[in-house]
């Protein structure tokens, strides 16, 4: 008990790192707290958005700022931690619901050398494109970024194809499209939802779609009593296989998931095995 009381001493010397959400494109949005925080911090953190550096001059925000993008990780952990010794540190982010990978490694990286992390609360936008989208919001699943590659887009979809949550992503603009086009090849023709900055989309996956900025993917989950497509099969079948999984565990999984016949998988996945085998024999 001594020892977790001398270090909880120490511990209240440093400052707390505040995580903010402050949208570049929305500067109305940051709560009062928010804004205060900021006005006191020692450090105001951000990550390559000359709007976002602009915002916080305008509203009075004279503390220095730090750009991840230009520290690697381990300075960046060392320069947040000698400001923590000065007072609060502000992290501003546009949504703190939404991580990229390196800000994920480099905040776990700080709770493992006991930084004291407080988000502030604000609007998020993922939830705010599950609740315009109008797709249940009572469970959901949250699949992080949609891949650009085609191939690992499939791949990603094809995994989630049974799961009767509605699904959600980060999606880059020059790839909706593509994403929504594949959405109905693998999922099939669901309702869906694309959200950014203020402005959503609803219609189905199918429709044609005219979007360029990057955004939300909402998707209504898997109905249940709806088989799978045959080109949905295929590629969870492929998947599968490529994993090194066998063809009979493969066409028991996709069966039951697919809601299709086992003998019907197993001799699509015997298809699919004979013709991996060849393509590696001609590598």
């Amino acid at each position: 008990m001594e020892a977790r009381c001398s270090r909880m001493n120490v511990k209240s010397t440093e400052g707390v790192l505040y995580i903010v959400h402050a949208p570049s494109e929305e500067w109305e949005g940051v709560t009062l707290r928010a804004r205060r925080v900021l006005r006191t911090a020692a450090l105001v953190v951000v990550r390559g958005s000359a709007l976002l550096a602009a915002n916080l001059i305008h509203s009075d925000v004279s503390m220095p700022l730090f750009d991840l993008d230009r520290e690697t990780q381990t300075n960046s952990v060392q320069i947040i931690r000698n400001a923590l010794l000065a007072g609060d540190v502000a992290w501003v982010r546009p949504d703190v619901s939404v991580w990229v990978p390196a800000d994920g490694a480099l905040l776990r990286m700080l709770l493992a050398q006991d930084v004291e992390v407080s988000p502030l609360p604000g609007a998020s936008d993922l939830m705010t494109a599950i609740v315009l989208s109008g797709l249940p919001a009572d469970r959901f699943s949250v699949l992080g970024a949609m891949p650009s590659l085609p191939e690992a887009r499939r791949a990603l979809l094809a995994r989630v194809a049974h799961e009767r949550h509605t699904l959600v992503c980060t999606v880059r603009g020059a790839d909706v499209v593509g994403a929504m086009g594949d959405v109905t090849v693998i999922l099939g023709d669901r309702r869906v939802a694309v959200y950014s900055n203020g402005r959503v989309w609803r219609g189905r996956a199918g429709k044609a779609l005219s979007w360029t900025q990057d955004g939300i993917l909402v998707v209504e989950g898997a109905v249940e009593g709806v088989s799978w497509s045959k080109e949905q099969v295929r590629d969870e079948v492929h998947s599968r296989l490529v994993k090194g999984e066998s063809p009979r565990d493969v066409a028991r999984m996709v069966a039951r998931h697919a809601g299709w016949r086992r003998k019907a998988v197993y001799q699509m996945t015997l298809e699919t095995s004979a013709r991996l085998r060849g393509q590696a024999q001609e590598e």
